[in-house]
């Protein structure tokens, strides 16, 4: 690795910026200080995601096209639903395990930095699967006034960020045969759309925003896995950008579960409302923004199902959703 280092770092606004987003960064830009301060000729820039800044759905690929031009990846898995009652499994957030598998395929594990604060969960049981037996670094910063917390932070971030630039381990190689990336991609698309059932999810975004079909949490849990696993790559960035756009209105609808109530005789999620009207104000203004993420949904699940019909034609789409089905049965039977 030569002087020049460049730093990636993912975060999540989901906990309070002022213990995550913002205090991570504070503790990255000082640990860059004390390296500069040991050794001057080491020159280090830091970058970070822009995803909720405003633009175009251009930002995913720029996020790509950063993560693939820096030499560490730094991102924040805590948990971001570790006090929510309902069912859904304890999570990181979705853009940041997404910019990770990426960052996973293009630098390596040895030149990514995992950091998780334990106010807001415990890791080893909230990871999932595939990064719980990786190497995450527990942290503890309670408020912006936790100055011990931020210090024992910013030590964890020096003492990784200068065994990488020591190390310089090798970052995997890239494929240039372009035959060999397509057949990949196939596999990957051909497991992803074995995990969804196309009239399902018709039926579940007809549907919304009044009602969600209890069966559509099967195939939600089979492609949360896929996108969760740190082999999760495609190599077609087009392609990769509509599966990003679809899953993450998707799980956007997902998390605004507390606007349900289930429906005892089939577990079918329903509106909760009370003469037409909801209790909460708070509820009202979720169900503003869910209404949005509904119609996006219908949308980007349209123009990927028609970018994979005409780019991928080797890809049988009704053979796979009716294999997504054959699961869902056995699972039910």
């Amino acid at each position: 690795m030569n002087n020049k280092v460049s730093i990636f770092y993912s975060w999540q606004s989901d906990c309070p910026s002022d213990t995550n987003q913002k205090a991570i960064s504070i503790c990255i830009e000082e640990a860059k200080l004390k390296i500069k301060k040991d050794n001057n000729e080491i020159d280090i820039s830091i970058d970070e995601a822009i995803r909720n800044k405003s633009g175009s759905p251009e930002i995913p690929k720029t996020i790509i096209e950063k993560i693939e031009k820096s030499d560490i990846f730094i991102c924040d898995l805590t948990t971001i639903n570790s006090s929510c009652n309902c069912n859904n499994r304890k999570s990181p957030n979705p853009n940041v395990v997404f910019e990770l598998g990426y960052a996973v395929s293009m630098l390596g594990w040895e030149r990514i930095i995992m950091v998780f604060n334990k106010k807001y969960g415990n890791f080893k049981d909230e990871l999932p699967f595939d990064l719980e037996k990786r190497r995450v670094s527990e942290f503890k910063i309670d408020d912006k006034n936790d100055k011990s917390g931020k210090g024992n932070l910013t030590s964890i971030l020096k003492t990784g960020i200068e065994s990488i630039i020591n190390l310089n381990p090798s970052k995997p190689y890239k494929i240039e045969n372009n035959s060999v990336k397509r057949d990949r991609d196939v596999v990957i698309l051909n497991q992803f759309l074995s995990s969804i059932h196309i009239e399902t999810i018709d039926i579940f975004i007809q549907n919304l925003p009044t009602m969600i079909k209890n069966d559509m949490f099967f195939y939600f849990d089979l492609v949360r896995k896929l996108f969760e696993s740190s082999n999760f790559f495609i190599y077609d960035d087009d392609l990769k950008i509509k599966l990003y756009n679809f899953y993450k209105n998707w799980i956007s609808i997902i998390r605004y579960d507390n606007l349900f109530t289930s429906n005892n005789f089939n577990k079918d999620l329903r509106l909760n409302l009370k003469f037409d009207v909801f209790e909460k104000k708070q509820d009202e203004l979720d169900f503003k923004k869910m209404t949005v993420k509904c119609s996006e949904i219908n949308v980007t699940f349209k123009e990927l199902l028609d970018y994979i019909r005409k780019n991928y034609l080797i890809v049988d789409i009704e053979k796979n959703s009716e294999l997504a089905k054959g699961k869902f049965i056995k699972y039910n039977s």
